[in-house]
């Protein structure tokens, strides 16, 4: 299948070179090329190249020059130089000065040529989905923490509503009982208030009913639950570096019927807390913060749920806070920049999924064990 969305830029100035090149690659990746350095960060400008190869010898604007303009001006290119001359400390200063991520000479493979291009073009889409996806993420994060403040604030509207509506059905039987004790003008002048009254509370009522229906909503449909997890862990890769290696094990096929962007942002918050589960322990292991761990996520089916359990080889949580772990304006961190929401956002979206999100007694690992739950197929509609 030829890749057409990601447009590989082939410089050089030998028009032979350009003509090999678009022959041997052409027809399975989309190749656009250009003849001098200028003419290229003009394509550049222009198209959204994913790979960028550049011979080195060009009169004019060298291809180390053109890839270190690139670096700069357009980060998200893979760079890639060719040159006749292996020329050590021309490797050298092309990947100091460039950025490079490969250095080839020729005269090349073609096969190596190829499996070069197709990993660098799948290393762009992947960048751009991740891309995509931390930009929507951080969208739907304003609105779940928004839509979740919104509804703690409801809930206590709602509970002074109900004791409006008790005290104000107890005051009518009240005047009910003293009506005959009542001048008649000062029980009319009662007597409406009271009318007005009801229509007050009637119209708190109805705004509390709307207001709850603008509330952020999931958008569900069936989606692989391996490629949910496997781009919140691409996700979440540079901000765990060196701090733990990831182990998945995912039964396959399984599906479940969720908001994809819910499940990443629930499963993002689970490791961002293994993280810095696992940083404690090793502060506490008198190593800085620098002891390597782990963060295990397995997928199963559990009947018509789909199970997904993250744990990580931290300290683990102690009983305080494991009972209040869930309690809004609660954290298990004691520094001044965590919030609190997280937990008891994610579970709201879980159980705004039709799922649940648990805290395991034990786990896999020695650390704390969370089990994600979410159902495999839309609920069943009745017959009308």
């Amino acid at each position: 299948m030829r890749a057409t969305d990601c447009p590989i830029l082939y410089v050089d100035d030998e028009s032979p070179n350009i003509v090999v090149f678009e022959s041997t690659f052409g027809e399975e990746f989309e190749i656009v090329c250009a003849s001098s350095g200028e003419q290229a960060l003009e394509l550049l400008d222009r198209l959204p190249i994913a790979v960028l190869l550049a011979d080195q010898r060009m009169p004019g604007m060298s291809g180390i020059d053109l890839c270190e303009r690139v670096r700069e001006w357009h980060p998200g290119v893979v760079r890639i130089l060719v040159t006749a001359y292996s020329d050590q400390r021309t490797a050298i200063d092309a990947i100091n000065r460039g950025g490079l991520h490969r250095y080839l000479t020729k005269p090349w493979d073609v096969w190596e040529v190829r499996q070069i291009l197709a990993e660098a073009v799948t290393r762009v889409r992947l960048e751009r989905t991740v891309s995509v996806l931390r930009a929507t993420l951080a969208e739907r994060n304003q609105l779940v923490t928004l839509g979740f403040i919104r509804a703690r604030i409801l809930h206590d509207l709602a509970n002074v509503t109900t004791a409006l509506l008790l005290t104000s059905s107890n005051l009518e039987q009240d005047l009910k009982l003293g009506a005959t004790y009542l001048p008649p003008e000062i029980r009319d002048r009662v007597d409406e208030e009271l009318n007005e009254l009801r229509r007050t509370l009637a119209y708190l009522v109805e705004l509390h009913d709307k207001t709850r229906t603008v509330l952020t909503r999931p958008v569900p449909a069936q989606h692989p639950v391996k490629d949910m997890v496997r781009d919140a862990v691409e996700l979440i890769r540079p901000e765990v570096g060196r701090v733990a290696r990831f182990h998945t094990s995912v039964a396959a096929p399984l599906f479940a019927w969720v908001d994809r962007t819910d499940v990443i942002r629930i499963l993002l918050t689970l490791f961002r807390n293994a993280r810095r589960a696992i940083e404690s322990a090793g502060e506490a292991a008198g190593a800085g913060g620098a002891v390597e761990g782990e963060i295990y996520v397995e997928a199963s089916r559990d009947g018509d749920m789909v199970r997904i359990i993250v744990s990580d080889s931290g300290l683990g949580l102690p009983a305080e806070q494991r009972a209040r772990l869930f309690l809004p304006a609660t954290s298990a961190r004691t520094d001044a920049q965590e919030t609190g929401l997280g937990l008891p956002i994610c579970r709201e979206l879980a159980r705004a999924n039709r799922g649940d999100l648990l805290l395991l007694p034990t786990g896999p690992l020695a650390g704390a064990s969370f089990c994600l739950l979410f159902p495999c197929h839309a609920p069943e509609v009745p017959d009308a």
